[in-house]
């Protein structure tokens, strides 16, 4: 798949600006705090729904405005669609697909897959157990629609367990609904980590490849359901852990286990990535699982999808970016940089960006 256009009003420090995407790699260029991440940012949006920058919408309105509004012309398997997104301050965010509004979040999910890779997304590895959980959970919501209605499910039943416990006095009433929710976090969990598990390894199986070929070390992951063996059947699990948990629910006042905690454990030659790993095995980590999430994608939907490079191959070494280009070349690729590409490392078109304004 192909975005054609991207139209943008009131978005960030973008008044109106309509910007047109080659087929192949398109660079925008320019200086830091002029734009540049705001297109990266709109684009992926449609993709995920939510910004990769901020947990709240109305920072993505402009200055002085009520409301943002976002529109993309893209193509896949030879037809051409349309997304609309409306971002108020005053009512819920709207979204349109073909200019239908949808009413569910599982329809709009699925129509318009890219891949994103920013320096943030370091954390993957730095960080705590989330940023490894949202890693997979953002990919499988672009491919897989009954998973993005469980994570939903689970996300609710979670937290009406946890609105119980913040209250929990020991009443029959709330040790029946206890049991409820327990029943049901348990069946959700094994759900989720089943996916999980299954998508991480197929993942992990094209990334150990990307990383060898890239630097010749040798990528391995555990996966950790509850951040616990991954190893057993994910019914059999829950069935027991989430049960032998209610005690100590009770005395943190939280849900202590279930796929909320599930963690993946990366390993370069041996060694646990997080804990050991220097800063250019944890980037090239993330590097070959970003091109791995790429290829899954295809794979999965028989149709490339687009690829969101933010400010990060200016930071790899020749060796590594020739690499990663290599595996992109018959892909649309959209990548910013704050240099206009002297050294010529980039083909196809090129967008100046200043002052939130692209030429």
């Amino acid at each position: 798949m192909r975005i054609i256009e991207l139209k943008a009003e009131n978005f960030r420090n973008i008044e109106n600006e309509t910007l047109s995407f080659d087929i192949g790699t398109n660079l925008i260029f320019g200086n830091n705090a002029e734009g540049k991440t705001n297109i990266v940012e709109a684009i992926y949006y449609f993709a995920n729904s939510k910004s990769f920058r901020t947990s709240s919408d109305k920072e993505l309105i402009r200055f002085g405005c009520d409301e943002a509004r976002l529109t993309a012309i893209f193509e896949d398997g030879g037809r051409k669609y349309q997304y609309d997104v409306v971002i108020s301050k005053a009512n819920k965010r709207a979204f349109y697909y073909n200019k239908i509004k949808i009413t569910k979040m599982s329809e709009f999910f699925g129509n318009f897959r890219a891949v994103l890779f920013v320096p943030e997304h370091l954390k993957i590895v730095k960080n705590g157990p989330g940023e490894r959980r949202a890693l997979i959970d953002s990919s499988l919501c672009q491919l897989k629609k009954s998973y993005i209605s469980e994570l939903y499910r689970y996300t609710k039943l979670a937290s009406e367990k946890n609105a119980l416990l913040r209250d929990y006095k020991g009443g029959e009433y709330e040790n029946t609904m206890l049991d409820i929710y327990d029943e049901n976090l348990i069946i959700s969990s094994a759900k989720i980590s089943e996916t999980r598990k299954e998508y991480s390894s197929e993942l992990f199986e094209r990334a150990k490849k990307h990383l060898f070929d890239m630097s010749g070390d040798r990528l391995e992951f555990s996966y950790k359901m509850s951040g616990l063996s991954g190893d057993r059947d994910a019914m059999t699990f829950y069935k027991e852990l989430i049960p032998a948990s209610r005690k100590r629910d009770i005395a943190y006042h939280s849900i202590t286990a279930g796929a909320g905690r599930d963690d993946i454990e990366i390993f370069v030659n041996g060694t646990n990535l997080r804990q050991y790993g220097s800063q250019g095995q944890q980037r090239s980590a993330v590097v070959a699982m970003k091109l791995a999430e790429g290829e899954l994608a295809e794979e999965k939907t028989k149709s490339a999808p687009i690829y969101l490079f933010d400010d990060i191959l200016s930071e790899l070494d020749e060796h590594r970016r020739e690499y990663i280009l290599s595996k992109l070349r018959d892909k649309q690729v959209i990548v910013t940089s704050c240099l206009g590409d002297e050294e010529g490392i980039y083909s196809g078109k090129r967008i100046f960006v200043e002052k939130g304004k692209y030429r």
